[in-house]
């Protein structure tokens, strides 16, 4: 994987910058505490342990209080969240050790 720079970015905080960043927890022993969870510029989307999701959208929650995943109104973007977490986070799975909290 080509590492990006962060030049562009910190010259223009504001500048686009479509990227996804991943982060995750897991105990083998306590597979029902492992979360993942991927961060767009769209929101974040996380699966903790195998039953729970949580949305949250940006920028209308900036400081990710609100659950949206079942927000008829925001079903759209919860789709692409959903998306980009089954893309990403299989990917990063697959190199740890931790199990999917998905399945």
């Amino acid at each position: 994987m080509k590492p990006r720079s962060l030049v562009p970015r910190n010259k223009d905080p504001e500048a686009p910058w479509e990227s996804t960043a991943i982060t995750g927890l897991c105990d083998k022993g306590k597979t029902d505490l492992a979360y993942v969870g991927i961060r767009h510029e769209l929101g974040r989307y996380t699966r903790y342990g195998s039953k729970r999701r949580n949305t949250t959208i940006r920028p209308k929650d900036p400081h990710e209080w609100t659950n949206q995943i079942a927000n008829p109104e925001h079903a759209t973007t919860v789709g692409r969240l959903r998306g980009a977490w089954s893309t990403v986070s299989r990917r990063a799975l697959a190199s740890s050790h931790c199990p999917d909290p998905g399945s």
